[in-house]
């Protein structure tokens, strides 16, 4: 990675305090998904992690600059 590369990188790192880190993330949205897939929460939360990822990614590397949209955002007011 070029110093200009880490720069941008960085640069489009968010730190939101007071929210659930990536050991806990996963069973958080396990639980919540299992109003929508009771008998597979596990499943769709791991595509769901595949998902976003992606597009966590894409994002910071600079293929899609126009964010990730709040649409494909849940607010859960932590």
């Amino acid at each position: 990675m070029t110093a200009d590369e880490a720069k941008l990188l960085m640069s489009r790192v968010v730190v939101i305090d007071n929210h659930p880190n990536l050991t806990d993330v996963f069973s958080d949205v396990v639980a919540g998904l299992n109003i929508l897939a009771p008998t597979n929460a596990e499943l769709a939360a791991q595509y769901l992690e595949g998902w976003w990822l992606n597009r966590v990614v894409q994002h910071l590397i600079g293929e899609d600059d126009a964010g990730i949209p709040v649409q494909h955002l849940i607010l859960t007011g932590r």
